[in-house]
């Protein structure tokens, strides 16, 4: 055989073995994006299955259904866990996340569902460490905080409210810690108001005393109102952000005023620490 032929026949059999690998290189990426979507369509049918499930189910019975290893229905449930989608009780059963059942996979049409889940935890641990009441709620439109969750106190003097109630941001602290990080225009538009009612002898009606207040909150990093929006009630609130650089959420402690000084610094430290967890593994995407 001559050279120019031993040549030809190495460029065929190199040619024969790109296109080896190449089909083998497909093959792999054909193989991982169907395991992929089998993955993707296997959480949305456990999604689907715990929407349509009114009382926790088991591991073993999950595992069941979608006949899974237990391992693998085991990791699967952890990850929705760990994101706050659902919620595993003393009993080590599996439920989906209240918010979620009540308000779908946005609250009001916006995003708030999945933060307030993945928050929820969190209020029991600051209510633990303080004894007093803890909220989270959100702006609704320029002037609102609707609250979204809370963990009550067990105390028998204790501050408390309605899960969905509506209170004016002005002159509570989540309304003004929101106010104090958020736009400018929707702060603006928040105090322009020709007057504002009063709830207690305490309440701030004067603009510029409020705007004072806010601005005092975004030095600080937090609002502290001291029976302004109900007699007798601190509240001491800290901005929860999203991705955006924007508040999304603010974690509030309820204290009734008569126990908030001697409590104000153990307050604080766990609001921090709470915000601190927020950041560092509330999944932004």
């Amino acid at each position: 055989m001559g050279k120019q032929q031993h040549v030809e026949n190495n460029c065929l059999l190199y040619k024969k073995l790109i296109l080896e690998s190449a089909k083998v290189h497909i093959n792999i990426l054909e193989f991982t994006y169907m395991n992929n979507v089998r993955s993707i369509e296997r959480v949305l049918d456990l999604f689907e299955h715990f929407a349509r499930s009114l009382d926790p189910l088991t591991l073993t019975a999950v595992a069941a259904h979608f006949d899974l290893p237990k391992s693998s229905a085991l990791a699967i449930l952890r990850t929705l866990v760990d994101r706050g989608y659902v919620v595993k009780n003393d009993q080590g059963h599996y439920a989906l996340e209240d918010t979620f059942r009540r308000h779908g996979f946005g609250w009001g049409g916006d995003h708030f569902s999945r933060a307030v889940a993945f928050a929820k935890p969190l209020l029991q641990v600051i209510c633990d460490e303080t004894g007093e009441s803890v909220m989270v709620g959100a702006m609704v439109g320029d002037d609102s905080v609707r609250l979204l969750a809370q963990a009550v106190s067990p105390q028998i003097v204790r501050y408390e409210s309605s899960i969905d109630a509506i209170t004016p941001a002005y002159c509570t602290a989540m309304g003004r810690v929101l106010l104090a990080f958020g736009d400018e225009k929707r702060q603006a538009r928040a105090l322009s108001k020709p007057s504002y009612p009063v709830y207690t002898t305490k309440t701030v009606t004067n603009p510029k005393s409020i705007r004072a207040s806010i601005v005092e909150a975004r030095k600080d990093g937090v609002a502290i109102v001291d029976s302004e929006y109900v007699d007798g009630g601190v509240g001491i609130a800290v901005p929860v952000f999203g991705d955006n650089g924007t508040p999304l959420l603010a974690l509030n402690v309820g204290c009734v005023s008569s126990r908030f000084q001697e409590k104000k610094d153990q307050i604080l430290e766990s609001l921090k620490k709470a915000v601190q967890y927020i950041n560092l593994n509330f999944p932004n995407a």
